[in-house]
């Protein structure tokens, strides 16, 4: 497939948990995925807080207690089903073996889109890659979080 564009929408409180994965999404064994965009919406009341850290890694297990989204085709006409799979927190065990691959740090009344192209590289998952976007900072108020991916 080509050209199917995908969007994985959602809000979550990490409960004052740090490291937290609010999402893992897994790329599937017959493609690559390009990561199109993430925009964070924090819901926090503090103008007075430093910086809330983000992070999209790359990880090496699903980790226990993940409960299964659904990516929604954003592309018209498309009949295809998406192959690329998500999971969302709360993890019992988070996933295992993060490494950064882009750092995101932004305000907890802020929201942000992230964008990794540029013109030398696209953020692009190689088949079976799961990479997740983790919030490193402890906050107890919800964060709105929507995945953008092109298979």
């Amino acid at each position: 497939m080509a050209r199917l564009f995908l969007t994985y929408s959602n809000k979550l409180n990490p409960g004052g948990t740090q490291p937290y994965t609010l999402c893992q999404f897994e790329a599937p064994d017959n493609q690559r995925v390009v990561i199109s965009a993430i925009e964070i919406h924090p819901f926090g009341s503090s103008g007075a807080t430093p910086a809330i850290e983000f992070d999209l890694v790359t990880q090496t297990s699903e980790g226990v207690g993940g409960n299964s989204g659904s990516f929604v085709i954003n592309s018209p006409g498309a009949d295809e089903t998406p192959q690329t799979t998500v999971l969302y927190g709360p993890f019992t065990t988070e996933p295992t073996g993060p490494v950064t691959q882009y750092p995101i740090a932004m305000h907890q009344q802020s929201p942000n889109i992230w964008r990794p192209i540029n013109a030398f590289r696209e953020a692009i998952m190689i088949k079976n890659a799961r990479w997740g976007l983790r919030v490193l900072t402890a906050c107890s108020f919800d964060i709105g979080f929507c995945v953008q991916l092109e298979e």
